[in-house]
């Protein structure tokens, strides 16, 4: 099927209040920018890449619930912020803890792996990644990274490159 043809200026709505505009098209790679502020009808707005809204809204999450589940995904959200901000010790602490809460979290599981792998600490990498297939087997960026580690592996080169063509199949344009 098609996509929908859009040009730069183009309005965009989200859901029944919220209004943004395209800034940039590129059709033949299917990539869309849009404005960084999204406007609503009401007295909020949205900002793209808003971090520290991002780890106020999560914080006032966590500190408002005893749900774990809630609490989890509030420091899931704020250990990616650290990510982007390239606070890696802090993002591990934030996702360690998301896993603690709530060990079927599949966002928290792929960050906390993501981290692992940063520091060269593959073995429980891949065991978290392994818990993010089972729950997501269909998960190309799983599949990826999962792969990835185990080709550094002579033993299980076959395996890897399972993982490998499987995401390759998933998503071509990450290949």
């Amino acid at each position: 099927t098609a996509g929908i043809e859009v040009e730069v200026g183009d309005e965009v709505r989200i859901g029944l209040d919220e209004v943004t505009y395209v800034t940039a098209v590129n059709q033949s790679a299917g990539e869309i920018e849009f404005e960084d502020e999204v406007k609503t009808s009401g007295e909020q707005k949205w900002y793209k890449k808003d971090y520290s809204k991002v780890e106020e809204y999560a914080k006032t999450a966590f500190g408002g619930t005893t749900v774990p589940s809630i609490q989890a995904e509030s420091c899931w959200l704020i250990g990616r912020v650290s990510h982007v901000r390239k606070e890696f010790d802090q993002a591990e602490k934030l996702y360690k803890n998301a896993v603690k809460l709530d060990q079927a979290f599949t966002p928290a599981l792929y960050g906390y792996a993501q981290i692992l792998v940063r520091k060269k600490d593959y073995i429980p990498a891949c065991t978290l990644l392994e818990n993010v297939l089972k729950a997501c087997p269909n998960s190309p960026d799983a599949l990826g990274l999962y792969g990835a580690i185990l080709a550094k592996d002579g033993n299980k080169r076959a395996k890897a490159l399972e993982s490998l063509k499987r995401a390759v199949e998933l998503k071509p344009e990450d290949a």
